[in-house]
């Protein structure tokens, strides 16, 4: 049995920002409610709260179900010498030991893959604005409605004035 505190990084890769793209792209529309059910069965629907006591438990159920000489209690910081030893197998000297997975790993590689989403999002939002401004443009012009003009107050101060007819 291997543990680090894997249960830390799993809570990090589930923050709130995989529920919020959930709001707006399908891939994560589908994956966030399938998580969620998943965190809410087996964590007695508080993850950050009860998920540590639920990964304690499972350690001791799987220490009664499993005898001793037949269980390792690994962290994998300890590196190839206890795995080794318990399985009888001299300690490789010239193979580093695999850091593949650990926990900033994981949630780096999470929050990375959120963040690629987050820009997809950001994408089609932006699509979408020009594509409605276009379009109320086009109908001013086909009406021959007189000059529009918008100010709109963006983030970080900056007013950004159309005049939909200048164009």
């Amino acid at each position: 049995m291997a543990r680090v505190n894997s249960q830390d990084g799993t809570r990090r890769a589930t923050d709130s920002e995989l529920k919020w793209l959930s709001y707006f792209d399908w891939a994560a529309s589908l994956y966030y409610p399938m998580l969620k059910k998943l965190f809410d069965a087996f964590f007695d629907g508080d993850f950050p709260h009860r998920g540590k006591d639920v990964f304690r438990r499972h350690y001791k159920e799987v220490r009664s179900l499993v005898h001793k000489d037949r269980l390792l209690e690994y962290t994998i910081t300890d590196d190839w010498g206890p795995l080794c030893e318990f399985l009888g197998e001299p300690v490789p000297k010239d193979v580093s030991f695999p850091r593949i997975n650990d926990n900033s790993d994981f949630v780096s590689r999470s929050r990375r893959r959120n963040r690629n989403q987050m820009k997809n999002v950001a994408l089609r939002v932006l699509v979408w604005f020009v594509a409605i401004l276009f379009a109320i443009w086009l109908l001013c012009c086909l009406l021959n409605l007189p000059t529009v003009a918008y100010t709109l107050v963006v983030p970080l101060g900056y007013k950004v004035t159309l005049d939909l007819m200048s164009f």
